[in-house]
């Protein structure tokens, strides 16, 4: 199908596709260095302005499935990590080609070329680390849990 021939919605389910990045430009209105978000390989999206590449691509992304109507494209959402060792934590894993976490944040990482396939890490910008710093290939990521409220032991009589 020829894209003038698409309604909005498979335009934008086709953008979506197409995969969102971020430019640094000039924002006309402050009159200062800004990221916008662009179509890779189409042009720029009318989602204003931002601080961060990751903000720029999150608010892209965001303004196209508005426009598709479409659901996030997260890998195993909502379904718990482990059997209630993390409490009541259930996690998202989100694929890296979907969005990627703010630059040098500590996250949980799927490592798709290890035997161990759990690990810490972080994007550093550029490319996936982790902990110890060590380039990795991660097919996915989840913000850390909330930490484990421990009640305090009663000594028994």
């Amino acid at each position: 199908m020829e894209y003038s021939e698409m309604s909005v919605q498979q335009r934008a389910e086709y953008l979506l596709a197409q995969g969102v990045m971020a430019k640094l430009d000039i924002d006309p209105e402050a009159m200062e260095p800004g990221y916008a978000a662009h179509v890779i390989g189409v042009g720029k999206l009318p989602c204003g302005y931002h601080v961060s590449e990751q903000a720029a691509i999150a608010a892209g992304v965001a303004w196209l499935r508005e426009k598709a109507k479409t659901p996030d494209r997260v890998i195993g959402a909502e379904k718990p990590v482990s059997d209630g060792v993390l409490g009541d934590f259930v996690g998202q894993w989100i694929g890296v080609d979907y969005a990627l976490p703010d630059s040098d944040t500590t996250v949980m990482i799927n490592v798709s070329d290890s035997s161990e396939p759990v690990w810490l890490g972080f994007y550093d910008g550029e490319c996936w680390r982790n902990v110890e710093g060590f380039p990795v290939t991660v097919a996915a990521w989840a913000e850390m849990p909330e930490p484990i409220q421990l009640q305090p032991v009663q000594a028994v009589a």
